[in-house]
């Protein structure tokens, strides 16, 4: 990647993200936050959270910072699949990375970040479905995706109308792809398994290694503003 990267041109782009990461994360990495839950939470997300609460707050800011650098390398490659750009851009990359690392109390993991993995596979498949006469199996991916990503964070369920939007914006007057977008969705609920874990469906209670809700009132809602 590092080769191509120093041919496509982006390699000052690449090196302002370095920086950027750096500067942000490394004072996560000295003074480490647990990760963050929210009543907002999936039971997804409540089960990772699970798995985490013994271990120490650098692998929470570790884990982090995995799932941010692999979103912004998946929606580079998905712009640059779907020809947004003329010649290669790291800007989207750069702009995943600002967005989620600006606020300290969120310099940790929260569940946008798991997330967000599903979102971009679903815009992926949003923007490969233009033009196609029965793009069944982009919907239905799609679909599933945003069904997955919101057993993590709840509220991400309303980004089903984001797939019933490009419909109308497609101008697919079917009622094939509704359907089956309501199937892959729900089928993402149904293949949920967690619950059967965790009985009680309940949020884990805060300890000292789990950050309640930040303080300062702010939710998950602003991280995912790079859809815009």
């Amino acid at each position: 990647m590092l080769r191509w990267i120093s041919k496509s041109g982006t390699f000052l782009q690449f090196a302002i993200f370095i920086v950027i990461m750096s500067a942000f994360w490394i004072p996560a990495f000295v003074n480490p936050s647990p990760a963050v839950i929210k009543s907002s939470d999936g039971p997804l997300f409540t089960l990772l959270v699970s798995w985490l609460k013994h271990t120490a707050g650098t692998v929470s800011v570790a884990l982090a910072l995995s799932l941010i650098v692999l979103q912004a390398i998946s929606l580079f490659y998905v712009f640059q699949a779907n020809g947004f750009f003329g010649r290669s851009n790291f800007m989207p990359a750069l702009i995943i990375l600002v967005t989620y690392s600006w606020n300290a109390d969120f310099q940790t993991l929260h569940a946008i970040l798991p997330a967000g993995i599903f979102i971009i596979l679903a815009i992926h498949s949003i923007m490969v479905m233009y033009g196609k006469q029965e793009a069944y199996r982009q919907v239905f991916t799609a679909a599933f995706s945003i069904g997955i990503a919101s057993l993590f964070y709840l509220p991400l369920a309303y980004l089903l109308f984001l797939i019933w939007f490009s419909f109308i914006t497609y101008r697919i007057s079917t009622w094939r792809e509704y359907a089956i977008s309501i199937i892959g969705f729900r089928a993402a609920q149904f293949s949920d398994g967690s619950k059967r874990i965790t009985p009680t469906g309940r949020q884990l209670t805060p300890d000292s290694s789990i950050q309640s809700e930040p303080k300062t009132g702010e939710t998950c809602v602003p991280y995912c503003a790079w859809l815009a």
